[in-house]
């Protein structure tokens, strides 16, 4: 699956949510950032896009690893890209919040 997300204007923030077995990829073109969660862990990896590409893969490791206290289903930035929205499975909180930029 893979979904381009737009605002209530229909304006592509450069956005792209990549679903695969147990895990959703947010890539963030704005910043060039990767968040990647982990449904095992509980938590967000975030990684440098800047320095992770098919021609530098050294540079392809988490630079940051977010707990998020329950197991992420669905990511999404806010429009300014200063927080990071995070859907979970298991209550008590249905969804956490992030603060990633200022």
């Amino acid at each position: 699956m893979k979904l381009i997300v737009a605002d209530a204007r229909g304006e592509d923030h450069g956005l792209e949510l990549v679903a695969e077995r147990n895990s959703r990829r947010l890539v963030d073109a704005s910043t060039g950032t990767v968040y990647v969660s982990d449904f095992s862990w509980a938590d967000v990896s975030v990684i440098n896009g800047g320095k992770c590409d098919a021609t530098r893969a050294s540079g392809c490791h988490a630079v940051r690893e977010i707990p998020v206290g329950s197991r992420p289903i669905s990511l999404v930035t806010s429009a300014d890209s200063s927080s990071l929205y995070v859907a979970l499975t298991f209550p008590p909180q249905p969804l956490a919040i992030v603060k990633i930029k200022g």
